[in-house]
Order: structure tokens, then C-alpha cells, then sequence
């Protein structure tokens, strides 16, 4: 049997982007706002920072992955991963709103696996992602958003 491996890097949203960037500097403008209070007790920026910490945390360890036939998921502490045998149906170009959503950007894909699983994942190519599911499953049902 052939060992069949890829990995798909995440879209990022630009929105995502800020509002990280939005985290990182509001505990500086307070740090300069009243650095006295901060130098005594630095425990007090740790609030600013832990939103911060936990959004970076899924923009750098966010993953798709194809091995042999099994898809597996990783974005922060969201993990999993399913049989690309069970996966009915895949739209693509659309957005879940509730869910499961190791995702960090809009107009992903939307999985239907097993009888009434879904996940949202939004890779960087939808293209090439789904090319890579069908590969193994050609049964898939497709249906593009536009």
C-alpha cells in the first residue's frame, strides 16, 4: 500500500491579522500609560496577553493533513481527524458559523462526514485540497458557492 502524505497550510484573514496585532499593542500603550504600577506588579498585563497568546497559538500551529485515507485537523487545542471514506459532501467557497472551526479565515470548505458530522476548514487552496480528497474518495458530492 502507497503512504500518501500532504499537508495544507490555513488562510489567514486579514481581519484575524489585526486583531491580533490589536492584542499585542494594547498591553504596551498600558505598560507606557503607567509603567509604575506595571513594574511593580507585572502580573497585571498578564489579561492583556493571554488573548493574544491563545489566538497566535492557532495562527502558527494551524493544519490540514492527508495521510493515506484519513484527513486530520489541528488549530490550537482543536484536533481530530475522520476516514476520507465517510466524507459525503464538501461546499466550497462558503462559511459555517457555528461548529467545529479549526479555521482562521472565510469562504473555506465545509465537510459532511459520517452521518451528521460537519466540520468548517478554510485551507489556503480549496482547490487543491479538494483535488486531494477526491483523489481518495471520488464519490465526494461537490457543491461550489460562488
Amino acid at each position: 500500500m502507497q503512504v500518501m502524505s500532504n499537508t495544507f497550510a490555513p488562510k489567514k484573514s486579514v481581519f484575524l491579522t489585526l486583531i491580533m496585532a490589536l492584542f499585542f499593542i494594547l498591553p504596551l500603550v498600558g505598560f507606557y500609560v503607567d509603567k509604575g504600577k506595571l513594574i511593580q506588579n507585572p502580573l497585571l498585563i498578564a489579561p492583556f496577553f493571554l488573548p493574544f497568546a491563545l489566538l497566535a497559538w492557532g495562527y502558527v500551529n494551524t493544519k490540514y493533513c492527508i495521510e493515506n485515507e484519513c484527513f486530520s485537523y489541528r488549530s490550537s487545542f482543536l484536533k481530530g481527524s475522520f476516514s476520507i471514506k465517510s466524507i459525503r459532501k464538501v461546499v466550497v467557497n462558503d462559511t459555517l458559523w457555528v461548529g467545529a472551526k479549526p479555521a482562521l479565515a472565510t469562504k473555506g470548505m465545509i465537510i459532511s462526514y459520517n452521518k451528521f458530522d460537519e466540520i468548517y476548514i478554510a485551507p489556503t487552496s480549496n482547490e487543491a485540497l479538494l483535488d486531494a480528497l477526491i483523489a481518495v474518495n471520488p464519490e465526494i458530492e461537490v457543491v461550489i458557492k460562488s
